[in-house]
């Protein structure tokens, strides 16, 4: 277990390491390095400092922050800020795929479909080719139908 899980890249400890203070041993380590002396006491030559350790471990946890700042930042910048007006053409989620086993090749989005009223609120009506209504859809299950032209 510890083999797959050994370091962190960055900050070259391992979680365990960060969690209890030392490096744990394998089993394999245990039959093949020695033991510690009974003067060190036991695993004393491997634990870290507290200071070090509270130190790792705030870095760790601003590098985690980081991070997820950076998640975050990215996420609102991807936020579609389209605006829709009655007449365009779109692209609904297939929800008869939701939940549902099937090909992974299945479309995800179904379309085009044209835009029959905007509400107040933002949520969509359209209809489809076929004349089918659907009434209420929110914009994040939506997205413009664009037709490329291939020359």
């Amino acid at each position: 277990m510890f083999s797959f899980n050994s370091k962190i890249g960055s900050l070259g400890y391992s979680p365990f390491q960060l969690l209890y203070g030392y490096q744990p041993r394998s089993a394999i380590q245990n039959l093949i390095l020695p033991a510690a002396e009974p003067s060190e006491g036991p695993r004393q030559h491997r634990y870290l400092h507290k200071e070090k350790l509270d130190e790792i471990r705030h870095l760790t946890t601003s590098r985690q922050l980081k991070q997820w700042e950076k998640r975050v930042q990215k996420y609102q910048a991807g936020l579609r800020k389209h605006q829709y007006h009655i007449g365009d053409l779109i692209l609904f989620q297939n929800y008869a795929k939701r939940g549902k086993p099937g090909s992974p090749w299945d479309d995800k989005w179904r379309g085009p479909a044209k835009i029959t009223h905007i509400s107040t609120k933002g949520k969509i009506d359209f209809e489809t080719p076929d004349h089918s209504q659907y009434r209420g859809w929110h914009t994040d299950r939506i997205k413009p139908f664009i037709l490329r032209d291939f020359d």
